[in-house]
């Protein structure tokens, strides 16, 4: 399957509140699978339906307050990540921001970028397999 990404992604656990247009009243929360500077992939107990828009805060553990954005729901499944710790049912929901400013944008990207730096300054080469039990040989 060819990779159609705009953005460079990281894998991280972030607290995020959303709500929907149709129910502005009621609020969800959410942890994030992932997050580009171009969206994010919610982990949600319920199957949000592809073409939803969400008003989301994304909360960041650098940061003192959350990060507004809204977005559309592009893709909606069952998590691989199993149930929930209490047995809830589990699903990954990718959404594409369409609206944030431009400086919380730049705010994901810096934020993604340190995290890429981070994982390379620890060794983890992605993507790079070698067999190290040959090389103890």
């Amino acid at each position: 399957m060819e990779e159609r990404r705009k953005f460079p992604r990281i894998r991280t656990e972030l607290f995020v509140r959303y709500k929907t247009l149709r129910l502005p009243d009621e609020h969800s929360e959410a942890q994030t699978k992932d997050i580009s500077e171009g969206g994010v992939c919610l982990i949600a107990r319920e199957q949000i339906q592809a073409g939803t828009v969400l008003a989301m805060e994304i909360n960041f553990p650098h940061l003192s307050k959350p990060i507004p954005a809204s977005g559309r729901v592009i893709w909606s499944r069952e998590s691989n990540l199993g149930p929930s710790p209490a047995g809830h049912p589990q699903f990954d929901n990718g959404i594409e921001f369409e609206q944030i400013s431009e400086p919380d944008r730049q705010q994901i990207a810096e934020f993604v970028s340190s995290e890429q730096d981070k994982t390379k300054a620890k060794g983890w080469n992605i993507g790079i397999v070698r067999n190290i039990s040959k090389e103890e040989e």
